[in-house]
């Protein structure tokens, strides 16, 4: 394999610019976990946790939301959204402001 620069190489990257990697399980794949947390990222910094299960978005139910609509949350630089977590069975939220991290 050769690997060689391409026209987009001094672009920044669009993609996961929330800095974390969540769970998806259950039967539907609608019980969402945080998995990890890049260290300083927006996730991180808004203070979300690993184990943290997230129950909304923006206050739209997480069982209303499609995968693929969560997906694009991550290269949505510059939006803010509002995410409903439940820790140890407290309910918080946590607004986090979408920014490349690079």
């Amino acid at each position: 394999m050769i690997l060689e620069p391409g026209p987009a190489i001094d672009r920044p990257s669009e993609t996961e610019m929330l800095g974390l990697t969540f769970l998806a399980s259950g039967p539907d794949f609608k019980t969402l976990t945080v998995h990890a947390l890049v260290p300083g990222s927006p996730a991180e910094q808004a203070g979300l946790r690993v184990g943290d299960r997230i129950v909304s978005v923006d206050g739209v139910p997480i069982a209303d939301i499609s995968l693929e609509q969560l997906w694009q949350l991550r290269t949505a630089a510059g939006r803010t959204v509002k995410v409903g977590v439940e820790r140890d069975r407290v309910p918080l939220v946590v607004t986090i402001r979408i920014r490349r991290q690079i």
